[in-house]
């Protein structure tokens, strides 16, 4: 569908070029980012950032529909936290679904960040009506070098069953809940599956960077996240709250 303002928003793209290659917005933006000062999202919803942003050009919706009963979620997907993509596919494997919602702009693509509770782009809540539950990989700053995961999410037991096993796995990640990024939202995608209980990972900086650059690190993370969720399935008692 053609829209008028699209020779306005490769303008503005350009000249987002410029503006943010300055040093001091930068270090504003990271030190927000570490240390969560409030700072609203451009866009209140999908249809909000839909009507501004192009589909293909600014962003895109990634869907595998296997009817799986576990869905795979990188709400904040491409170059909006990076990692959290391939980190999302790598714990969906061959056999569970996952939506990812990609950033693809040369810059400045936290402007297409939408808070969890807010986030209702329609193809992720259709994948999400046939799960029976969920796993939603997010990032943020975090301290220069500090490896950390916070865990959130509506199912208490989850929590307790990642964090002990990626404990065993791997002590030296810091592993712990935070205030910051609880995920216990009712309308967080997280928790929309049939079970209403999910489990949120917030990845910091540094541990997405070093997945990157170790895929092996990466692959032991994904391990974790796919025996939780699969001890989930298999036990009752894991699907409570």
């Amino acid at each position: 569908m053609y829209r008028g303002n699209v020779h306005f928003i490769k303008v503005s793209t350009i000249l987002a070029l410029v503006v943010l290659s300055a040093r001091p917005l930068r270090d504003f933006r990271l030190f927000r980012h570490a240390y969560a000062i409030p700072f609203p999202d451009r866009y209140k919803n999908y249809q909000d950032l839909a009507f501004h942003e192009i589909e293909g050009w600014d962003y895109r919706v990634v869907v595998r529909d296997l009817r799986s009963p576990v869905i795979v979620l990188a709400l904040h997907g491409g170059k909006i936290e990076h990692g959290t993509s391939q980190l999302a596919k790598l714990i969906a494997g061959s056999d569970w679904s996952y939506y990812l919602f990609e950033g693809l702009k040369p810059l400045d693509n936290f402007s297409l960040h939408i808070t969890s509770r807010n986030f209702d782009e329609p193809r992720a809540l259709r994948l999400l009506r046939w799960g029976v539950t969920s796993i939603s990989i997010h990032g943020f700053i975090g301290e220069p070098g500090r490896e950390t995961i916070y865990l959130g999410g509506a199912n208490r037991t989850l929590i307790a069953l990642f964090k002990a096993l990626m404990k065993a796995v791997d002590p030296i990640i810091e592993v712990d809940e935070s205030d910051k990024y609880p995920g216990v939202h009712a309308s967080n995608p997280v928790n929309l599956g049939k079970n209403q209980a999910g489990l949120q990972l917030e990845l910091s900086e540094a541990l997405r960077d070093r997945t990157l650059r170790e895929p092996e690190l990466m692959r032991r993370l994904a391990w974790v996240a796919r025996g939780v969720m699969s001890r989930a399935l298999n036990c009752a008692e894991f699907l409570q709250k």
